[in-house]
């Protein structure tokens, strides 16, 4: 499934919801991290600050957080995490072209291919 997708030649901009709480961070990072595994040009983002509790986790576990990229540029490929709707997500998105939602709440108005 990952092959078909159009991944372009640019980097693939891995993002969690707005506010970037643990669960949206650390799915970024992971999902970001594994794709890069199997080959693909993939990077995990945070569009703003994160938060005490996910500055502690990433302290404590010795991980780098992602780096703050506030806004996305038109026909950016997105694959986002922990959020299935524009609203939540990263200003731009809706310009952008979603690869994949990984999420585990109710549908949004996110689609993807």
């Amino acid at each position: 499934m990952l092959a078909t997708l159009d991944w372009g030649n640019d980097v693939c901009h891995v993002y969690g919801h707005k506010t970037p709480d643990s669960d949206a961070v650390c799915s970024s990072l992971a999902y970001a991290g594994l794709l890069r595994a199997l080959g693909y040009n993939c990077e995990a983002f945070v569009s703003s600050r994160t938060n005490n509790e996910t500055n502690y986790i990433s302290s404590y576990f010795g991980f780098d957080l992602s780096e703050i990229k506030p806004s996305v540029s038109t026909g950016t490929r997105l694959i986002v995490t922990d959020h299935e709707e524009y609203s939540q997500s990263v200003t731009g998105a809706c310009d952008g072209l979603v690869l994949q939602i990984i999420d585990h709440h109710q549908a949004g108005d996110m689609v993807a291919p």
